[in-house]
């Protein structure tokens, strides 16, 4: 939180392995109104989410329609998410607000630009104050004497007679004291010469926010030098290194500029170029030959910031494709969401204002006449009419054309499936903003997963990928097919088949924009992703989280029937149903694979994924050390605890270790020739409780009509 004149100063997050040792981390790849983009970085809480990537983001010319990940990632926290990993989607035309001010120490033009690009910070303004702290009117020009008191390494402003102004530090001179400011024309005397005080608070205000800094030095030698002060802090941590598509090199020189700016700072608003000697600073083409705005003669320096530019239509593929490897590689996630794939197929909402008007109370009008007729009623405030939902895109293409599409020199194709807004009764339709990247669902589905499971941080977690909105359950059972195939074309396929699961339908929540005045469908990732966490951090990753209510949610997109569920369950899709009394429910836990296998069910492929990534810390903390019987000894007793702990929290089946899982790391398979390569090898046997899914009840009646319960939990029932 930041709060007006209090400035929180503290070591910087350092890496350690409790994030690796956690499994109710989530990751979001999306759209968002601010914050940085083409980054990974983690938040806590919802709070430290609005601060840094703001709010709602509704889609200009499309009415009704807004980004999803918000609505997602505030759906993960209502259910009892924790702290997630969020990835601002970019595209190359984006461009972040920028502002010129001419430092008064050096003369030197001074950048400013927003903190993270886009049109969120179009009107932020920061304000510098000067104070005069003495004055003094001399009848002659430069240089000034030594007899007015004033010492070398003050900051002045002179005013001639023509009002124009000059600002500079004094330096000895001879016969007196000079103006710093080499390019700078001496006024014309009579002068006016004022000492201006070095210290300043600066004020930054817009977009919602308002932050001070109290005591900042407007002299570039003192350790709280204003724009210093206000730079990226140097040297910039490696986790703020954007994760640019190699498919939109070279880079536009605007955008480059713009992501060269994120970073860690004092301000969460603006970022400033630190200048570093008289010097003219390099300007964008746009901003050359314009002079930049001069605060001489005024009582303080303002900068707003203009030329902000979102460009939401402009994310494309390459974008996502840069998401999922950033998110497959990050130490955090455990659980990997992008419910903005469905952004270009949404279905309309109801546009309604923000907030009800007040009703004003006015007298009661005179009854009508007898003989006129009583006027109807006004029909009460409502939403506007749902229009026609935009008509489906073209069919998804395979894997081989994903490859070929990423690689394409243009975008002009991806933006082929672009739906169009509806003009307006009066006036041109404004253009939309929405994606073109509808067509490709399907392929950056299986993109994602197949970046999951084709590096080995990427089998550490699993990826929850919602439906198409309007999707049939026979459409989801293929699609999940699909999902299913495309892990199998890796080559360690015997062990990724449970790295996603896709769930069905989409729900309906409450708008949070405006609660009370509509309801927005969404995909359920986002809610779904919050469930698994806090049961996660409550249980450990072997918790189910099937037969959960999902808070937020008020009904699914469509209700499913007894043998709709059944169809969706055994075809490694998670349903999600609407229970009278209950809620919205998550009613299934299968992953994408449909074979016999551990990872056939969600705990059970987060189990075996957790531990992976459990052994991994392990062994890091092992490298480097004599490769003897000591060693193998020490690599026992640490994958001893670590199943130990797993076994404590239900993962395993079995009522000892014995039973749970066996260990093995010894000569037999280590040869010598593996050990001269530096190598260690330990086999790690499993056995996974498997969830109960299946309970079948024989109902039988006496002939004084009593209920006889036999056989409880015979196999071969149907699904409960």
């Amino acid at each position: 939180m930041r709060a007006p004149g209090i400035e929180l100063v503290g070591p910087a997050r350092t890496p350690d392995l409790a994030p690796a040792l956690r499994a109710d981390i989530a990751g979001f790849a999306g759209i968002f109104e601010r914050g940085p983009a083409l980054v990974p970085l983690r938040v806590e809480d919802w709070g430290e989410y609005r601060a840094t990537y703001g709010g709602f983001v509704p889609i200009p010319g499309a009415p009704g329609r807004q980004a999803l990940s918000p609505l997602a990632l505030h759906g993960f926290f209502q259910n009892g998410g924790g702290p997630c990993v969020v990835f601002r989607l970019a595209s190359p035309r984006m461009r972040s607000a920028r502002a010129a001010v001419v430092d008064p120490a050096t003369g030197r033009r001074v950048d400013l630009a927003a903190s993270s690009p886009g049109a969120w910070a179009n009107g932020v303004t920061v304000r510098v104050p000067l104070a005069v702290r003495r004055r003094v009117r001399l009848l002659g020009g430069l240089p000034l004497p030594s007899s007015i008191g004033f010492r070398a390494g003050d900051l002045v402003r002179v005013t001639g007679a023509d009002g124009r102004s000059a600002l500079g530090l004094l330096a000895d001179a001879p016969y007196g004291q000079g103006l710093h400011l080499p390019a700078a024309r001496p006024p014309r005397p009579p002068l006016l010469v004022e000492r201006l005080g070095d210290l300043v608070d600066v004020t930054v205000e817009g977009a919602g926010a308002r932050e001070r800094f109290r005591n900042l030095s407007l002299l570039p030698a003192h350790p709280r030098y204003l724009w210093r002060f206000l730079a990226v802090s140097r040297p910039r941590p490696v986790a703020w290194t954007p994760v640019v598509p190699p498919m939109w090199g070279p880079l536009d020189p605007h955008l480059a500029r713009a992501l060269a700016f994120q970073g860690p700072a004092a301000s969460a608003l603006v970022r400033s170029d630190e200048p570093a000697g008289p010097a003219a600073s390099p300007c964008a083409e746009e901003d050359r030959g314009k002079a930049p705005p001069d605060g001489a003669g005024r009582s303080e320096l303002v900068a707003t910031l203009r030329g902000g530019v979102d460009d939401l239509g402009g994310v494309d593929v390459p974008a996502f494709l840069a998401a999922f490897e950033a998110l497959a590689r990050h130490p955090a996630p455990s659980i990997v969401c992008a419910p903005e794939l469905m952004l270009p197929l949404a279905p309309d909402e109801p546009a309604c204002a923000g907030e009800r008007p007040d009703v004003r109370l006015e007298p009661e009008p005179p009854p009508p006449a007898v003989c006129a007729p009583r006027p109807a009623p006004p029909p009460p405030a409502a939403c506007a009419p749902r229009p026609a939902p935009p008509p489906w895109r073209a069919p998804m293409a395979g894997m081989a054309g994903m490859a070929g599409m990423a690689g394409m020199a243009g975008r002009a194709a991806l933006h082929a499936g672009r739906p169009e807004a509806p003009a307006p009764a009066s006036g041109p339709a404004p253009a939309s903003e929405l994606p073109g990247y509808g067509h490709a669902v399907g392929d950056l589905q299986r993109a994602l997963v197949a970046a999951l499971a084709g590096t080995a941080d990427g089998r550490e977690r699993i990826a929850l990928l919602d439906p198409e909105p309007g999707m049939t359950v026979f459409q989801a059972i293929d699609r999940a097919k699909a999902l299913e195939d495309a892990l199998l074309e890796h080559e360690e396929s015997a062990r990724t088949g449970g790295l996603g699961t896709l769930l069905y339908p989409w729900i309906r929540i409450l708008d949070p924009v405006a609660p009370g005045l509509r309801s927005v469908l969404v995909p359920p990732s986002g809610h779904v992703a919050g469930l698994l966490a806090r049961k996660t951090r409550q249980r450990g990753p072997s918790t189910r989280f099937a037969d959960e209510r999902l808070e937020g949610a008020i009904t699914v997109e469509r209700p499913l029937r007894d043998g709709e569920r059944a169809d969706l369950n055994g075809l490694g899709v998670t349903a999600i149903r609407a229970i009278a009394g209950r809620g919205v429910v998550v009613f299934g836990e299968r992953t994408m694979r449909r074979g016999p296998g551990p990872d056939r069910h969600v705990p059970g492929a987060r189990v075996l994924a957790f531990l992976r990534r459990l052994l991994r810390v392990t062994g890091e903390g092992l490298a480097f050390e004599p490769n003897d019987e000591v060693l193998r000894a020490r690599a026992r007793v640490a994958i001893n605890a670590v199943l130990r702990d797993l076994l404590a929290q239900g993962a395993f089946a079995g009522a000892s270790p014995a039973e749970a899982y066996a260990v093995r790391c010894d000569a037999r398979l280590n040869p010598p020739a593996s050990v001269a390569a530096g190598r260690l090898v330990a086999e790690v046997d499993v056995a996974l409780a498997a969830p109960l899914e299946f309970l079948t009840i024989r109902v039988a009646l006496s002939r004084d009509g009593t209920a006889i319960l036999d056989d409880v939990g015979a196999p071969g029932g149907r699904d409960a």
